[in-house]
């Protein structure tokens, strides 16, 4: 390097040092700011992943179902046989439900039945419903509600049409559903202010009902496969599409 660039360089360096220590404060902040964007973007770029996989292992320990088929009709025992019959199906589990009102309030909920071994649930505190008139409710409601609290669930309807056996039901844990991903979002409902605010589950003999309203269902080809992969969303629709030609019949079929 001749003189002449040497002695530029040494001017550069002086006044680069000269501008810094001139307004230390303005070159931290800069620096503060850029540190903290690179913080913030690393975070962006390691939390997605690792949210994923999170809520992969909360799948895989729950068997989350690949599909749900749900009917306003009921499932009686020839849906049930055909939904048996659809081809690719390693598990299928039916199930009862019913949306109920928290007793005189507008805390709209779906209870279950608890499911044996799809989209089962974490058990946040207290126990697993054991008895007809015992319930666990969704996490999020620890606030309003209490263990071994007493609650009325309300049909708005007479008791030959009950899906329920008994309306009176004692609160015996709260649970974490391996369905409801979304927590401000639980679905529609014909009850309350038309939106439901949570989920319940009990046991099956507190449903009344002759037809299951639920089936759960896994598929053997989707065992290993994350529900965050393409592959999986591809034949998860095209399952569904074929289920639905399968049930499409059904419902004329009841007339």
């Amino acid at each position: 390097m001749s003189d002449e660039k040497k002695t530029s360089q040494k001017k550069l360096n002086k006044d680069i040092r000269k501008s810094i220590t001139s307004s230390i404060g303005r070159f931290l902040s800069i620096f503060s700011l850029m540190a903290l964007g690179v913080f913030a973007f690393i975070g962006l770029k390691v939390s997605g992943p690792d949210m994923r996989e999170t809520a992969n292992r909360f799948y895989q320990t729950h068997q989350l179902a690949d599909l749900t088929v749900v009917s306003n009709l009921g499932l009686d025992e020839s849906d049930q046989k055909l939904i048996e019959s659809a081809n690719g199906i390693k598990k299928v589990e039916f199930g009862y439900f019913q949306d109920v009102p928290l007793g005189n309030s507008e805390t709209a909920i779906r209870l279950f039945n608890t499911p044996k071994v799809l989209s089962t649930y974490q058990l946040i505190s207290g126990k697993m419903p054991s008895q007809s008139n015992e319930i666990a409710l969704d996490y999020l409601l620890k606030d309003k509600y209490k263990i071994s609290q007493t609650v009325n669930l309300n049909e708005n309807t007479d008791h030959e049409s009950s899906i329920l056996k008994n309306h009176t039901f004692k609160i015996v844990g709260f649970v974490k559903s391996s369905e409801y991903v979304d927590k401000n979002s639980f679905g529609q409902t014909t009850i309350g202010t038309g939106q439901l605010n949570g989920y319940g589950v009990t046991t099956a003999s507190a449903f009344r009902s002759n037809v299951k309203m639920i089936a759960r269902i896994s598929y053997g080809s989707l065992v290993n496969l994350s529900p965050y992969n393409q592959t999986y969303k591809d034949k998860v629709t095209a399952y569904q599409i074929a289920m639905q030609d399968l049930l499409k019949s059904q419902p004329e079929k009841k007339g």
